[in-house]
């Protein structure tokens, strides 16, 4: 899935850079970029693989580079259109959260040692990966990552909408044609909860405490209120530099 999306992505973005008659067009620039995510999604799924794991290796793709390929106007519509639909699409995945949470009380299996350990384990396993990649990156870097800026990239990244999303689709049992409830749901049951456990507990702890966490860090500012309504009383200093 993941090959499959950079590929993709990759043609996507070839396919741009060739066509720059496209850019004359800024309607057809943003349908071939939902087409062609449409086209990768649906295509991984033929081949039995993930889809939402390729479709978001294609975007990663497409905003790293595609980006560069497009006009003006297509630059700023793609912005806010694919902005509004990412954050449609979000609240949409954790509003079924909610709702499968309060469904699973009393019918899924849940177990809070799993929770706690997974917990764990992926705090672990992300700090294993930004501390180190963070001070690789600052050999090449003018503009250098803080030591304060990697806690807050450590803290803030765990999300799961997209973890969610890929639990509820972990068969019960091969062959078999089963609710979650059920006996034979056990293990599935217990990823699911462990995965709605994680998400609820990094989106409304953790999330809640970010801008106290960020302010505490320097990485942003508060500011009095009315100096600076377009920032929403926050500053950060990073973007000040730039």
């Amino acid at each position: 899935s993941l090959i499959l999306g950079l590929v993709a992505g990759a043609l996507c973005s070839w396919c741009f850079c060739r066509s720059r008659f496209l850019s004359l067009f800024p309607d057809y620039e943003i349908s071939a970029m939902c087409l062609g995510a449409y086209l990768t999604f649906a295509f991984s799924q033929l081949l039995g693989l993930s889809g939402i794991v390729a479709l978001f290796f294609f975007g990663v793709v497409l905003a790293q580079y595609n980006y560069y390929n497009l006009s003006d106007r297509s630059k700023i519509a793609s912005q806010v259109t694919f902005g509004t639909l990412a954050k449609l699409a979000e609240s949409c995945v954790f509003v079924y959260l909610g709702v499968v949470a309060a469904l699973s009380m009393g019918r899924f299996h849940w177990h809070l040692g799993l929770v706690v350990f997974t917990t764990i384990v992926i705090t672990v396993a992300r700090a294993a990966h930004i501390f180190p990649l963070t001070g690789l990156l600052n050999f090449w870097r003018q503009r250098k990552i803080t030591q304060n800026m990697s806690v807050v990239m450590w803290i803030s990244g765990l999300r799961g909408a997209i973890a969610f999303a890929l639990s509820l689709r972990l068969p019960c049992t091969s062959g078999l044609v089963v609710k979650h409830g059920a006996p034979e749901c056990r293990n599935s049951d217990l990823l699911v909860t462990t995965t709605i456990s994680t998400v609820m507990l990094t989106t409304l702890v953790v999330g809640t405490a970010m801008e106290h966490v960020m302010t505490a860090l320097r990485v942003i500012e508060a500011v009095p209120p009315g100096a600076d309504s377009a920032a929403g009383g926050l500053h950060s200093p990073a973007r000040s530099a730039l």
